[in-house]
């Protein structure tokens, strides 16, 4: 959204984009070839009160239409291989995950394992990944993890939707101008401290938005 919203993309969506999804369910698409990418059962979710969505344990699909019908399938097949395509390319690819979980801590080594699995399967491919974490006091360069995963604070706090672009404007200019394949920007550590986000991400209409999601919402949130 928030690209769009800048204008910055005017190429085709991909597979991963406008669905929600856990970074658990990404990694297994990487490793399984998308085996696992529909939920098993195809059934509209009533919960909802605003979206009529198909939710599985890993993908929550809102705005993708009856996922039962041929021509959304053939959709996803075309973006799976673009997804494809751009792996096997010798572009420079830059992975935007924003985490919408308050354990940010275990997506983190969720990006982690997808960088060894990214390596493994497409070794010739020049990726880093763009690892952001929302409701933060600033938006700002954090640090790096490696050469492969970049962390992002993003002070997205107005919870305002029609806000996305600007709120993510500063970390596109960044990226834009800064060559994280070249060079390792200095670290902000230090100046800046990562509070706990909330897991509203993770949530419509205070649903959670894939099964997986469920876990978090049984214990009360850490500060």
């Amino acid at each position: 959204m928030a690209l769009d919203s800048l204008n910055i993309t005017n190429e085709p969506h991909n597979i991963f984009d406008h669905i929600r999804s856990s970074s658990k369910g990404i990694i297994d698409c990487v490793k399984n070839d998308f085996s696992n990418f529909l939920p098993v059962n195809k059934e509209v979710d009533v919960r909802f009160i605003h979206y009529r969505p198909f939710i599985g344990e890993h993908f929550g699909f809102y705005h993708s239409g009856n996922i039962t019908d041929k021509s959304v399938l053939d959709s996803f097949d075309r973006k799976i291989q673009r997804f494809y395509d751009h792996c096997n390319s010798d572009k420079h690819i830059i992975f935007l995950r924003s985490c919408i979980i308050p354990a940010y801590e275990e997506e983190l080594d969720d990006m982690k394992q997808l960088s060894l699995e990214l390596l493994q399967k497409y070794p010739n491919l020049n990726f880093r990944i763009v690892f952001i974490i929302p409701d933060q006091d600033i938006t700002a360069y954090y640090t790096n993890v490696d050469d492969k995963i970049f962390i992002f604070t993003v002070n997205d706090k107005s919870y305002d939707n029609n806000m996305v672009g600007s709120e993510y404007k500063t970390i596109f200019d960044f990226i834009s101008k800064n060559n994280l394949f070249e060079q390792i920007p200095v670290s902000n550590v230090g100046q800046s401290k990562i509070v706990r986000p909330t897991s509203r991400l993770c949530l419509v209409d205070n649903i959670p938005t894939v099964n997986y999601y469920e876990k978090y919402l049984r214990a009360p949130e850490q500060t």
